[in-house]
């Protein structure tokens, strides 16, 4: 377990790639699990319950369709259950970050003004996001074999399926 974090942080630095987790059945379905819990969570706290159900089933099942059936058209199907592995293993974590880091700018800035709060928490939150989509254009670039840039165009693309999903399935 700690290998696998250790692991994980590595890639989350852009120093590993999703080849270097283990191939484990095993391993992608508990960051699917989690993944799922921490989405169904966070959307039933605004939509409730049986929405959240939903959509996080659909919001997920996005990425792994498209990695899947891309990966299969490459003819790298072998790739697909340690990139799976990474991108939602790579989202637990940069996910944990970004809250820590947001409650800390929230507590840190409790005694000052709530303009600078919310800067900071932009700030924080643009960061984070662009740190995601790099992390997961590496983790592409590393199972697709293509470019950077190709790697964070896919991870951009599924990114954009997922918002418009996302508000097409809960609204607003």
């Amino acid at each position: 377990m700690l290998e696998f974090i250790r692991t994980l942080w590595q890639l989350c630095k852009l120093q590993k790639g999703p080849q270097d987790l283990p191939y484990s059945n095993r391993w992608l379905g508990l960051v699917l699990g989690i993944n799922y819990a921490f989405l169904v969570i966070f959307i039933a706290r605004s939509q409730g319950l049986g929405n959240a159900l939903w959509s996080s089933f659909v919001l997920m099942g996005i990425p792994l369709a498209s990695v899947y059936l891309v990966l299969r058209w490459r003819r790298m199907q072998n790739r697909v259950t340690q990139t799976l592995t990474a991108l939602f293993a790579a989202n637990i974590l940069l996910s944990l970050i970004t809250a820590t880091l947001l409650l800390l700018t929230m507590s840190f800035a409790a005694t000052g003004s709530v303009a600078v709060m919310q800067g900071m928490a932009k700030l924080v939150g643009f960061i984070m996001v662009i740190w995601t989509l790099t992390v997961a254009g590496h983790i592409f670039r590393s199972a697709l074999s293509v470019t950077l840039l190709w790697g964070v165009m896919f991870a951009v693309a599924l990114e954009i399926v997922k918002a418009v999903m996302f508000r097409l399935l809960v609204g607003g």
